[in-house]
Parts: structure tokens; C-alpha cells; sequence
């Protein structure tokens, strides 16, 4: 006589069966109670009863299915194969962003090389007006005194035309940097809604807004790479009068 338990254990696919879809669609406790019953019942009860599973987490690797949206889950949400966090809420960065681009670096590189040579610039001119200076109070003694006091202010009109040029020089700087720096900032806003909208969040924070959070929300990596991707490669040119002649 053949055994008994196949029925039993077509039942039990049946019942895990209509719970599985329960949960795709996402459905609570009260959903998966409304799955209709087996047409035969298991001589003995399962080892979980049907309530339990509404409230367990999805097997690891199970996909939900079509249009259905993401599987609920009790924990926090967990970076996908393709590192994209799929929750309401992400965490970028921004200043991060802004510091660790390919065009941020390029900018970096460019202020420190241009900064360099302004420098190297105005340590020149101040070295030549001491040597200058030094010139004149030597000679002071064999100078008639309107000879003296002649060379004396054109000297003093040229150390104030140096400093002024420097201060222009300066402040040039710092007007290129700042701008520069405003345009990379004017390109993010576009480069994380893309983000927002690519991974399903309906808000993106900043982590300077933020006091605790679990890291897998964190998605600044990956809007590095988007900012890197929209910018190409960008090249910061600095103005001409702040360049040595």
C-alpha cells in the first residue's frame, strides 16, 4: 500500500505557496489569514503556524515579483548587488561630493599650481624692492639730500604700486577659486535627483543633517560617481592678469 504523506506535503507547498505571494505583494498577517485553505488539510499542523511567516523576513536572494515592489523587511534596508540601496530615505554627503570629484581634484590641483606661482611672483617683486631699498640707504650718505629724498619717493610710490598689485593679485585669486567652486556646486543639485529617482527615495539628506543612520543608507560613493560621470573632464583655467608676466 502506497505511503500517505505526498497529500501532506502537496498541502504544505500549497500553503507556502499562497503565503510567498502574500508577502511579494506585500501583504500583513491579516492578508496572509485571508489565503484560501488547502482543499486538504495536513494531518498534523506545520512547524510554523500560517501567521508567522506574514512577519518573517524574505529569504536571502528572493526576488518580488513583478511590479510589486521592494520585500518588506523588519531590519534595515541592505545594499543590493548593484551597491543601490532601495529606502524611503538615503544619506549622501554633499561636501564629500564636492571634495572628492575628479573635477573637485582638478580644481584643487589647479588652485594649488596657480597659488604656487602668485606666490612665487610676489616673493620676487618683495625680494628686488629690499635689495632695492637696501641700494638706497647705502648710498644715502654720498647723495645730495633733494637727490635722496627724490629717489626716496619714487621708491615709496613703487613699493605702494607693488603692494596694491599684489593685493589685486589676491583677491583675483579668490574671486576664480569662489566661482569655480560655485560652479561645481551648481551641478550637484541635478546629479542627486537623478540619484534619488534612479534608487526610489523620496528624500535624500544630508549627512551633516544627520545624527545616526545605518551606513548601508549612505549613498555618497555612488553620487561620486554620477558627478563624475555628468561633469567628463573639466579643466579650470585662471585668469590671465593673475598669471606672471
Amino acid at each position: 500500500m502506497p505511503a500517505r504523506p505526498a497529500p501532506r506535503r502537496a498541502a504544505a507547498a500549497r500553503l507556502a505557496a499562497g503565503l510567498a505571494l502574500a508577502l511579494a505583494a506585500g501583504a500583513g498577517p491579516a492578508a496572509a489569514q485571508q489565503t484560501p485553505p488547502p482543499e486538504t488539510a495536513p494531518a498534523t499542523p506545520p512547524a510554523t503556524p500560517p501567521e508567522a511567516p506574514a512577519a518573517q523576513a524574505p529569504a536571502p536572494g528572493a526576488a518580488p515579483a513583478p511590479g510589486a515592489g521592494p520585500a518588506p523587511t523588519n531590519g534595515p534596508v541592505r545594499p543590493s548587488r548593484a551597491a543601490v540601496p532601495r529606502s524611503p530615505v538615503l544619506i549622501v554627503n554633499r561636501q564629500a561630493v564636492l571634495e572628492a570629484s575628479a573635477a573637485a581634484r582638478a580644481l584643487q590641483e589647479t588652485e594649488r599650481e596657480t597659488l604656487e606661482r602668485v606666490t612665487a611672483e610676489l616673493e620676487r617683486v618683495k625680494t628686488e624692492l629690499q635689495v632695492e631699498e637696501q641700494e638706497l640707504t647705502r648710498l644715502k650718505p654720498t647723495l645730495p639730500p633733494d637727490q635722496f629724498d627724490a629717489r626716496a619717493r619714487e621708491f615709496d610710490r613703487k613699493v605702494k604700486a607693488e603692494r596694491a598689485a599684489g593685493q589685486d593679485r589676491r583677491a583675483l585669486f579668490q574671486k576664480f577659486t569662489q566661482e569655480a567652486r560655485q560652479a561645481l556646486a551648481s551641478a550637484l543639485p541635478r546629479v542627486l535627483e537623478a540619484l534619488r529617482r534612479e534608487t526610489g527615495a523620496l528624500v535624500l539628506l544630508d549627512a551633516s543633517a544627520v545624527a545616526a543612520a545605518d551606513p548601508a543608507l549612505d549613498v555618497t560613493s555612488l553620487a561620486i560617481e554620477r558627478y563624475d560621470a555628468e561633469m567628463g573632464e573639466v579643466r579650470f583655467d585662471p585668469p590671465e592678469e593673475l598669471m606672471p608676466r
